[in-house]
């Protein structure tokens, strides 16, 4: 994990894993082997790369977790992959031009 500013911590019990979320994306802490693993939200423009900030993490009753990035949207991981899915990509038309989420809320019925 390489940045010191941590916007978010979320405790897995059941996987024994950390995540953090922080000011360069997230990372995930195997709490057994004590061994960070990072992700990175980047979106391509025409002319450069635009990385976020991961503001807030969640899991979902499925297993999958979902990230909520400044600027970026909102990002799915599938509970079975390492692989990164963008909900809202950057600044798509039908959404605020502001697309920041910084928490989740989760309503059980």
């Amino acid at each position: 994990m390489d940045e010191a500013r941590i916007n978010q911590l979320y405790l897995n019990g059941e996987s024994e894993e950390l995540w953090v979320a922080t000011a360069l994306g997230a990372s995930r802490l195997d709490l057994e082997t004590e061994e960070f693993m990072d992700f990175r939200f980047h979106q391509q423009t025409a002319d450069h790369t635009i990385e976020g900030p991961c503001n807030s993490v969640y899991q979902d009753r499925d297993g999958s977790m979902w990230f909520g990035v400044a600027n970026m949207g909102l990002y799915k991981m599938e509970a079975t992959a390492d692989s990164i899915t963008a909900f809202f990509p950057f600044n798509p038309p039908e959404l605020p031009q502001s697309n920041t989420l910084n928490s989740f809320f989760y309503h059980i019925s």
